[in-house]
């Protein structure tokens, strides 16, 4: 019976009847003064849940409504206070000694490095130089000795000898302290580079100063050759001062 009401009124039709059903009926009830109030009480409560069921059961959902507008975007907070700088960590442990050492140093005091040097003819069988380039600078020039195949330095003495009352000079050859090394050991006191020689033939050693050039990037050593065969070579050392 229900349904077949509920198929020509319609969902809210329906409930609207029964709702209006109720009304009438209490109301009536109420005219005739046939209700107490236990009884009025009763019929209230239940006619509040009749309805509350079949809107429930009888009730359909609307269509959803279109979406709303984007809300404007919120005020950006302030910028917090900066914290403040953390305390220095501890210095790191000083770390092992590169080598070889970095590119733009120069030779640390007291250590050494070593190379090879030779000469040969020239076509002119005249002053030949020898040179020694250091792969490391150093601090200052090293003085410089050419150490000969007997172990000893010639050196250019101004007075060797006398001629008819004046001094002549001439070379000699005198040990050396600061070449303590050999042609297959070169070593050298701190601020000196000495050449050490292996193998020399119509060699004339340099002896006079100004043969003798000196830089903190290396030497040349001007020698004169006294043979068309002349040659010299051997080993060198430049300890830093």
């Amino acid at each position: 019976m229900f349904s077949r009401i509920h198929e020509k009124l319609g969902t809210a039709g329906f409930v609207i009847s029964i709702v209006a059903l109720v009304a009438a009926l209490t109301g009536g009830a109420y005219a005739a003064g046939a209700l107490n109030h236990q009884v009025k009480k009763q019929i209230t409560k239940e006619s509040k849940k009749f309805s509350k069921k079949f809107s429930k059961q009888f009730a359909v959902s609307g269509p959803q409504g279109p979406q709303g507008p984007k809300g404007d975007t919120g005020a950006k907070g302030a910028t917090g206070a900066t914290g403040a700088t953390g305390a220095t960590g501890a210095t790191g442990a000083t770390g092992p000694e590169g080598s070889p050492w970095t590119a733009g140093g120069v030779l640390p005091q007291s250590k050494t490095e070593t190379g090879a040097w030779a000469l040969g003819i020239t076509p002119d069988n005249k002053l030949k130089y020898v040179s020694a380039s250091f792969n490391i600078p150093l601090k200052t020039a090293p003085t410089v000795h050419v150490i000969k195949e007997n172990g000893l330095e010639a050196v250019f003495n101004s007075c060797i000898r006398e001629e008819e009352g004046e001094c002549v000079g001439g070379l000699e050859d005198v040990p050396q302290p600061a070449c303590p090394g050999k042609v297959a050991e070169p070593a050298a006191a701190p601020g000196a580079l000495c050449l050490y020689t292996e193998a020399e033939f119509h060699v004339g050693w340099p002896g006079k100063p100004e043969f003798t050039h000196s830089y903190t990037t290396g030497a040349v050593v001007g020698m004169a050759l006294s043979g068309t065969e002349a040659h010299a070579n051997g080993t060198w050392a430049v300890t830093a001062p």
